[in-house]
């Protein structure tokens, strides 16, 4: 990914990582598999998560899926954490 080698016998740290995206119909065969340094593994992943989230964001915007909203929210009522419900103190 980096384009360095990895070099084990330092003790460099490397994962398996994913060429094509298994989300994206990418397999887990071996044609599709390479090894990665930690670090370079770790950002790619963390912008491919931000890419899913904006593409099921805007899927659900074109489909007209809207979220739920908490009716708790901006309420005099809270949840407490064993399930029950109590007016808040103001």
């Amino acid at each position: 990914m980096c384009g360095m080698k990895i070099n084990a016998q330092l003790g460099e740290k490397w994962e398996v990582e994913h060429l094509v995206r298994v989300e994206i119909r990418g397999s887990n065969a071996m044609e599709n598999l390479r090894p990665a340094h930690v670090s370079c593994h770790k950002e790619k992943s963390s912008q491919e998560k931000k890419d899913s989230a904006r593409g099921r964001k805007a899927q659900a915007r074109y489909l007209g899926i809207k979220t739920a909203k908490n009716p708790f929210r901006k309420s005099k009522w809270k949840r407490k954490v064993d399930g029950s419900v109590v007016l808040r103190n103001e």
